[in-house]
């Protein structure tokens, strides 16, 4: 599969949101949304600059995330991704994630 299959493939794929959940995230109290869904949303983003980041040439991608949700994040990304990852603390509870891949 190529990068520009595999980038379709990625837009079909999508996860239920409950009426509660989208209402949530317009109000101004986002207590109401699961923990599952903000990973999710995390994560969903990720891929995306992971697919942008690809498609430019790119080696690879880095952001900063919780370290409570490093475990489930990375679990999603192993489900979509063979690539080489590392975890780097950082202060605050927050951790470096970076993401490499090869051609």
């Amino acid at each position: 599969m190529d990068l520009q299959e595999l980038i379709a493939v990625s837009v079909i794929k999508m996860f239920p949101v409950t009426a509660k959940q989208l209402q949530a995230l317009s109000s101004s109290e986002p207590t109401y949304i699961s923990d599952d869904f903000q990973i999710l949303i995390i994560y969903n983003r990720i891929r995306n600059e992971v697919f942008k980041s690809a498609s430019e040439g790119k080696k690879a991608y880095t952001c900063d995330i919780m370290n409570d949700d490093t475990g489930k994040l990375l679990k999603l990304l192993f489900q979509d991704f063979h690539c080489s990852t590392t975890v780097t603390p950082l202060e605050n509870g927050m951790c470096n994630l970076l993401i490499d891949w090869m051609d």
